[in-house]
């Protein structure tokens, strides 16, 4: 499997897309190159936050349980986010499968 990209609104560090002209795109938007990909960061920049959120969207399996808590979800300047959305793509043209998720 080839993960090229992965986009995260409202998950943990990341804020979210543009809601009007002037607005800061706060969100995550990585592309993936076809060879092995390093995250080098300072603490508390948001590489475990990546990780997590792959494994959200690949509905892994692991030896721990995860699950979506209310501290999963993005705090700005104007409160928590009150959703988030993680779309898994399918093979090329047969479209989007998105979800919503809710603290």
């Amino acid at each position: 499997m080839y993960l090229a990209c992965l986009h995260a609104e409202n998950f943990r560090v990341f804020g979210s897309t543009p809601r009007k002209d002037g607005d800061a795109d706060a969100s995550l938007c990585l592309e993936f190159g076809p060879a092995t990909n390093l995250f080098v960061g300072e603490n508390d920049s948001g590489k475990t936050a990546i990780v997590d959120a792959i494994r959200l969207c690949l509905l892994t399996t692991a030896a721990d349980f995860y699950r979506i808590t209310r501290d999963n979800f993005h705090v700005g300047r104007d409160g928590r986010a009150d959703s988030c959305t993680r779309t898994r793509r399918r093979p090329a043209g047969s479209g989007d499968s998105p979800s919503t998720c809710w603290p």
